[in-house]
C-alpha cells in the first residue's frame, strides 16, 4: 500500500470510530446548571463568565460534529500534509473522549476489522464501546457490561439509563476528571478548525443565527398564535376521533394551506371513494342553528347531500358542531379517487405522473409554483408543530396534490394535502425529523430534483432511515444545484435542534423556542425570498398571520430605496472582453508579478536595522465596502489568508447578489501584495434610505478598527447624506485614500456620491485599450481618471460573466494605488514626510497623473505607461518628482 493510501486509511479509521461514539459525549455535555450544582470550584466575576462562555461554546461545537463529520470527503484532501493534519486532529479529539471513558477492562474487542488495529492501540476503550454499541459478534451483548451505577456526574437529573444507549452512556464522564472545560473547548475548536481548513469548500458555516438577533413584538405575537393554533388543531383531531360511531377506519386528508385564514380544510372518509369535504374553525360559542357533528361523521357515507358540498363546522375544547351551511366543494370528487398524486409523482420521483397528467399537469409546477408550494408547506409545519396531523411524516411521497383547476389564485391552485389516520394508536414523531424532511422538500422543489433514499441515509445510532441524515447528504451533493440562499435554508433545517438549544430571548418562553426558530430561520426567509423574486406574490399573502411584510402591517416608505449598484453584465465574450483579458494578462506577466516579488526578493531586515527601528514595511491594507463575498468562490477561497477582516451590517458576510464578490476578485487579482478587509453594507442592488448610515459606520470601521490605507467604494447615489460626508471627512483627516465609482448613467446624470466628494478619488471606466465606456458621466474640469472596467471577466454561480461599469474600474484603480505604495515602500528612498504624503489624496493624485495618458478627454490609468520592467530608476525618480510637486 502506498504512503498516501496508508494515511487515508488511518484517517478513515479514525473518522469511522468518531462517528460511532460522539453521540455518547453529546449526551454527557456539561450544562450551565452544573455551575449552580457546584460541579466546579467556587467562581466569581470574570472567571465565572469565562466558564459560562466555555460551556456554551463547547456544547455548540460538539453538537456541530454530526454535520461536520458527515461532510468530510477524503477525496478532497489534496496532500499528505493535509491528511496528516487531519489524523493529528482526530487523535486529539479521540484522545479527549478516551480520557472521558471509565474502565472497560474485561470486555473483549473484535480485532477482525482491519481498520481498527491502530485505533485499538490508541483508543481501546472507545473501540470497545463502539463495537459494543454496534453488536459485533456474539460476545458483544450489553449483558456483559460491568455493573456501574450512574452518579450525578454522568446522568442528568431525573433520568435513568433505560435504553441500551443509556447503559453505554453510564461509562462516560465528560469532561474528563481534572481537565478544565476551557481545555476541552480548545481541543474541539482545534479539531473543527483543521477540518474546515482542509475541506474549505466542503464544510460550510451557517448564518441562521444572524436572523435571530432581533425578534419583533409582531413576530412574537404571531409565534404565540401559531402555538395556540397547534393546540386547537390537536383538540380538533381528538374530537373527530370521538365523533366516529362505526367500525370503519377513518382517514382525513388535511389541506396544507398555510392556515392563514385560521381554518382547517380537509376531506374526511374511510377509503378512496367516499370523501366528505369539511372545513372547521375554532369558535368557543356555538349558534342555535348548529348541530353536533357526531351525528353526521359516519352517516355521510350513505347521504348524497354531502357528495359535492363542503360542511362548515366549528369546535371548542370538548365538542365539534356543524354550522348548518353547505357550500360548493373546492374539490371535484368524481375524479379525486383517480387523480390523487403526490409531490413525488409531479416532480418526477414517482411512477404515476403519466397516469395523472390529464388533471394534475393542467398547469405545470413551474418555478414560482414550486416556491409557493414550498412556502405553504413551511407555513403549515409552523402552524401544526407538535400536532398529530403530521403523524405519517413530511416527506414529498407523503404530500398529496389535488389542484383546483378552476382557481386563478396561485395559493389555491396546487392544494397540497397530507393523510392522517383518525386513530389514537400512533407513534410520536420527532419535530427535528419533520423539520429535516421540510428541508429536503424545499431543496427538492428548488432544484426540481428527487433526493430519493440511499443506504447512506441510515442513522448511525438507530439503524433506520433518517431525514436528517438524508438532508446532510443532499446538502453536500447538491451544492451546485441550489443557490446559497436555499442552501442556507436547508442548513437551518439540519441544525434545527442546535439552533433551538442555543437560542435565548428574554421575551420568548422555553415552549416557544422551536416555533421561533421555524419562523425566523425558515418560514419568513422563504416568504421574503418569494416576494423579492416575484413581487406580485406579496398581495397573495395579505392575510397571512405573522409574515413580516403582510399588507396590513407594511409601512409605505417615505422615499423609495436608493440604487447603489447598476452595473452591466454579459454572458457572451466579445471584442471588448478580449481587450480586457489581453490587458490583464500583460499586467500579470509583468507589472503585477514584479509587485508580488518585491517583498519576497527584499533583503531581510537584520539585527542592526531592527535596533535602529527599521522594520519590513507593513502590507498595504484595502477595505472594500460592498455586498460581501462568496466564501466558496475559487479565487477568494485560495486567497483566504489575505482577507484579514470581515464585518457585515446586514446578515451574514455571504454575498447573495454577486457585486461584492466580483469587486473583491479584482482587488485580489490587481493588488497581489495587499491585505483585504470586507465590509458588507448591502445584500442587493438597493438600500433603504434609513440604512444609509451603514456606509458611514463601515467607513469608520475601516479607519478605526482595521487601520486600512485605502477604501474602495464601488457604489453611487445622488442623495446627500451628512453621516456619510462626516465619515469621509474623518477618513480624510486620518490620511486614508478613498476611491469611488463615478456613475453608470452616462450623460444623463452627474457624478454620483461619494465619488463627487472632493476628498474622494472618482473613477470612470474604459476598456482594455483605454477607450471610454459609454456609461461614464461627462468629464469635468480637473482630473477624470479612467481605468479598466468594461467587459471584465469574472464568475458567479459557476458561470463565466463579463462585468462592465465604473463599479469595476474602482477596485482596479484602488489596487493600482496599493501597488504604487508597495513599490515605493521597497524601492523608493523617501523621507518620512514624503512617504506620508504618498498615502494622502494629493500625493497619490500626482502619481496617478504620472501613470495616466489623456484619451477621449479622460485620464487613462495604466501602469504600463510608466513601468516597462527594465528601468526601476526612472520610475523611482518619477514618483519622487510627483510627490515633490504635490
Amino acid at each position: 500500500m502506498s504512503d498516501s493510501k496508508a494515511l487515508l486509511y488511518q484517517a478513515w479509521a479514525r473518522l469511522h470510530l468518531l462517528q460511532g461514539v460522539y453521540s455518547l459525549f453529546d449526551y454527557a455535555l456539561p450544562t450551565l446548571e452544573t455551575i449552580e450544582e457546584e460541579r466546579y470550584e467556587t467562581l466569581s466575576g470574570n472567571k465565572r463568565d469565562d466558564l459560562v462562555d466555555d460551556i456554551i461554546i463547547l456544547r455548540s461545537d460538539i453538537k456541530c460534529l454530526p454535520v461536520t463529520l458527515h461532510q468530510i470527503d477524503f477525496d478532497e484532501a489534496t496532500s499528505n500534509h493535509d491528511v496528516g493534519r487531519l489524523i493529528n486532529a482526530f487523535d486529539s479529539l479521540l484522545g479527549l473522549f478516551e480520557e472521558s471513558m471509565r474502565d472497560l477492562t474485561g470486555i473483549e474487542v473484535d480485532t477482525k476489522v482491519p481498520q481498527d488495529i491502530e485505533c485499538i492501540d490508541l483508543f481501546p476503550k472507545l473501540v470497545t464501546l463502539r463495537n459494543l454499541r454496534r453488536g459485533h459478534g456474539n460476545k458483544l451483548s450489553t449483558d456483559i457490561l460491568p455493573p456501574v451505577a450512574p452518579d450525578n456526574n454522568t446522568m442528568p437529573k431525573g433520568k435513568t439509563p433505560a435504553s441500551t444507549l443509556d447503559k453505554f452512556r453510564c461509562y462516560v464522564t465528560f469532561p474528563p476528571p481534572q481537565m478544565a472545560i476551557s481545555k476541552c473547548r480548545s481541543i474541539v475548536e482545534s479539531f473543527l478548525k483543521v477540518v474546515r481548513d482542509v475541506f474549505s469548500n466542503e464544510v460550510r458555516q451557517w448564518n441562521a443565527e444572524s436572523l435571530l438577533r432581533e425578534v419583533t413584538k409582531i413576530e412574537i405575537d404571531s409565534i404565540r398564535d401559531a402555538s395556540e393554533f397547534s393546540r386547537a388543531s390537536s383538540s380538533l383531531f381528538q374530537l373527530l376521533i370521538g365523533c366516529i360511531t362505526c367500525e370503519a377506519e377513518h382517514v382525513a386528508r388535511l389541506h396544507l394551506s398555510g392556515f392563514y385564514t385560521g381554518q382547517l380544510e380537509m376531506l374526511l372518509g374511510t377509503g378512496e371513494h367516499d370523501w366528505m369535504p369539511a372545513s372547521f374553525i375554532h369558535s368557543p360559542i356555538p349558534t342555535s342553528t348548529e348541530r353536533r357533528f357526531k351525528h353526521i361523521m359516519c352517516s355521510h357515507l350513505t347521504s348524497a347531500e354531502y357528495c359535492n358540498q363542503t360542511i362548515h363546522g366549528c369546535f371548542d375544547k370538548s365538542t365539534v358542531w356543524e354550522d348548518g351551511t353547505l357550500k360548493p366543494a373546492q374539490y371535484n370528487l368524481s375524479t379525486a379517487s383517480i387523480f390523487w398524486s403526490t409531490l413525488d409523482d409531479i416532480l418526477g420521483g414517482g411512477q404515476s405522473q403519466l397516469k395523472c397528467s390529464t388533471s394534475i399537469m393542467t398547469r405545470r409546477l413551474d418555478q414560482i409554483g414550486r416556491k409557493i408550494v414550498g412556502l405553504l408547506l413551511a407555513c403549515s409545519l409552523f402552524q401544526l408543530c407538535g400536532s398529530p396531523w403530521l403523524q405519517h411524516g413530511f416527506e414529498r411521497e407523503k404530500i398529496h396534490i389535488l389542484p383546483n383547476n378552476s382557481s386563478l389564485n396561485l395559493l389555491e391552485y396546487w392544494r397540497p394535502h397530507i393523510s392522517c389516520d383518525l386513530s389514537l394508536d400512533r407513534d410520536q414523531r420527532s419535530l427535528s425529523e419533520d423539520v429535516a424532511a421540510l428541508g429536503v422538500l424545499i431543496l427538492e422543489l428548488e432544484a426540481n430534483l428527487s433526493a430519493g433514499w440511499t443506504d447512506d441515509d441510515e442513522d448511525y445510532e438507530t439503524g433506520t432511515k433518517s431525514n436528517r441524515t438524508r438532508l446532510s447528504r443532499i446538502l453536500k451533493q447538491w451544492r451546485g444545484d441550489v443557490t446559497d440562499f436555499y442552501y442556507g435554508i436547508g442548513s437551518a433545517c439540519f441544525r434545527f435542534e442546535n439552533l433551538v438549544e442555543d437560542f435565548d430571548h428574554p421575551k420568548i418562553e422555553q415552549s416557544l423556542k422551536s416555533l421561533t426558530i421555524l419562523y425566523k430561520c425558515i418560514v419568513n426567509p422563504l416568504y421574503q425570498k418569494l416576494v423579492s423574486d416575484f413581487g406580485f406574490t406579496e398581495r397573495l399573502f395579505g392575510g397571512v398571520s405573522g409574515l413580516s411584510v403582510p399588507s396590513r402591517q407594511k409601512k409605505v416608505p417615505a422615499t423609495p430605496p436608493l440604487v447603489l449598484y447598476d452595473d452591466l453584465e454579459s454572458r457572451e465574450p466579445d471584442k471588448k472582453s478580449e481587450y480586457a483579458e489581453e490587458l490583464i494578462a500583460t499586467l500579470e506577466n509583468g507589472f503585477l508579478r514584479n509587485i508580488k516579488l518585491l517583498r519576497d526578493n527584499s533583503t531581510p531586515v537584520g539585527l542592526a536595522e531592527r535596533c535602529k527601528g527599521i522594520n519590513t514595511p507593513e502590507r498595504v491594507r484595502i477595505a472594500v465596502l460592498d455586498t460581501g463575498i462568496n466564501t466558496n468562490d475559487k479565487m477568494i477561497r485560495s486567497a483566504t489568508s489575505r482577507i484579514k477582516g470581515r464585518r457585515s451590517w446586514v446578515g451574514s458576510i455571504e454575498d447573495t447578489y454577486g457585486h461584492g464578490t466580483h469587486v473583491t476578485r479584482l482587488l485580489l487579482q490587481m493588488a497581489p501584495a495587499a491585505e483585504i478587509f470586507i465590509a458588507k453594507i448591502s445584500d442587493c442592488k438597493t438600500v433603504e434610505p434609513e440604512n444609509m448610515t451603514r456606509i458611514a459606520q463601515a467607513i469608520d470601521w475601516a479607519v478605526e478598527e482595521c487601520k486600512v490605507d485605502i477604501i474602495s467604494m464601488s457604489f453611487g447615489f445622488q442623495t446627500k447624506s451628512k453621516d456619510i460626508d462626516d465619515a469621509i471627512e474623518r477618513a480624510f483627516r486620518a490620511d486614508k485614500l478613498m476611491f469611488a465609482a463615478a456613475s453608470n448613467e452616462g450623460g444623463n446624470k452627474p457624478r454620483s456620491r461619494p465619488g463627487r466628494n472632493k476628498k474622494v478619488i472618482c473613477i470612470h471606466a474604459c476598456d482594455g485599450k483605454g477607450n471610454k465606456g459609454d456609461m461614464n458621466p461627462s468629464p469635468v474640469r480637473g482630473y477624470n481618471f479612467t481605468t479598466l472596467g468594461v467587459a471584465v471577466k469574472s464568475t458567479w454561480n459557476k458561470q463565466v460573466v463579463y462585468k462592465s461599469g465604473t463599479s469595476f474600474a474602482t477596485p482596479v484603480a484602488a489596487a493600482f494605488a496599493a501597488d504604487i505604495l508597495e513599490f515605493a515602500n521597497f524601492r523608493c528612498e523617501l523621507s518620512e514626510e514624503d512617504r506620508k504624503l504618498l498615502y494622502k489624496r494629493d500625493g497619490m493624485l500626482e502619481v496617478l497623473r504620472v501613470i495616466s495618458r489623456e484619451r477621449d478627454k479622460y485620464d487613462y490609468i495604466q501602469p504600463g505607461h510608466l513601468w516597462d520592467g527594465n528601468d526601476d530608476g526612472r520610475i523611482i525618480r518619477a514618483i519622487q518628482e510627483a510627490i515633490a510637486d504635490s
